[in-house]
């Protein structure tokens, strides 16, 4: 198995002028999983110290909060993954929050979301929640949120960086390429890329 570390350079496109909020927009899959791992252990460890919530009304509300993440990434998926807009703003916004892997799928920085995107719709959320949850209930779903949040994101940096040879893990490979890249690039591409690591769709079809 394989694990590509490539990191933004000249073959990624740049997203800012500015070298500092350049720099901002990278992200090691490291980062996320330092910054949230943390954060869930906090809320849970609170929930059964603090609020002495049960096992049983912990892994509900926790599975609670992973299914409303899979309906959430569900409809980003369907609705703003695939918006079409000439605005440069709304481009930049969206190009931001679903980060360069279109462009540049095989630089490992650009797949997962940076922190400091990632961040603000944390607090953002927990303030949703806060207010129709109970506080005991809040710091289970919470940290099951954020897990389903996390495990996604993982779980997408690992279809573009883990080469394992497997069958079902390269069709599974395949299958997002396809799927993400089938405004930008041919079959061919696409094999062309599992077979030499080269590719480049044209994003201003996309």
């Amino acid at each position: 198995m394989k694990h590509r570390f490539e990191r933004s350079g000249p073959g990624s496109p740049r997203l800012f002028k500015h070298d500092f909020l350049e720099r901002l927009s990278s992200v090691h899959f490291a980062v996320p999983l330092f910054i949230y791992v943390r954060i869930i252990y906090f809320f849970s460890e609170q929930a059964f110290l603090q609020m002495e919530l049960t096992i049983p009304v912990f892994a509900g509300f926790s599975a609670a909060g992973v299914l409303l993440w899979m309906l959430t990434a569900y409809v980003w998926h369907q609705t703003v993954s695939h918006f079409k807009n000439t605005s440069a703003i709304i481009r930049g916004m969206h190009t931001l929050l679903q980060g360069l892997h279109y462009q540049a799928p095989e630089d490992g920085r650009r797949v997962m979301i940076s922190p400091f995107v990632s961040i603000p719709l944390a607090i953002g959320a927990y303030y949703l929640f806060a207010m129709v949850l109970p506080d005991d209930y809040l710091y289970a779903f919470y940290p099951g949120f954020l897990a389903g949040y996390l495990v996604y994101d993982l779980g997408h940096y690992a279809l573009h960086q883990l080469d394992i040879k497997h069958p079902r893990w390269v069709l599974l490979r395949k299958k997002h390429f396809r799927h993400a890249h089938a405004a930008t690039c041919s079959e061919d591409d696409i094999n062309n890329y599992f077979q030499h690591g080269h590719f480049r769709p044209d994003y201003s079809k996309h």
